[in-house]
């Protein structure tokens, strides 16, 4: 596989955690977690733009940038995932 396939897949797997997380929350919670994903967003994004700058105009770049997303974006689903245990305690 490679590293857009991985992060794709990494990418699938957080959608998916996602919404269990939000099925559990009330309105307030849902207002407070939806803002915050959206500004984990924007960090992975400019994150990974910075790891990948350091091969710009290179072929490694998109290669490097997919894999910064797919590990970032592994990182957040365990997080989301202890979340979701933690509200269903």
């Amino acid at each position: 596989m490679d590293a857009l396939e991985a992060y794709k897949t990494a990418d699938l797997e957080l959608n998916k955690v996602y919404k269990l997380l939000v099925k559990e929350l009330d309105d307030d919670a849902k207002t407070l977690f939806k803002k915050a994903q959206l500004d984990w967003i924007k960090y992975r994004d400019s994150h990974c733009a910075f790891e990948g700058q350091i091969y710009e105009g290179g072929s490694a770049q998109p290669q490097a940038i997919s894999s910064c997303l797919e590990i970032v974006t592994k990182n957040r689903t365990e997080e989301l995932k202890i979340s979701l245990a933690d509200r269903k305690m």
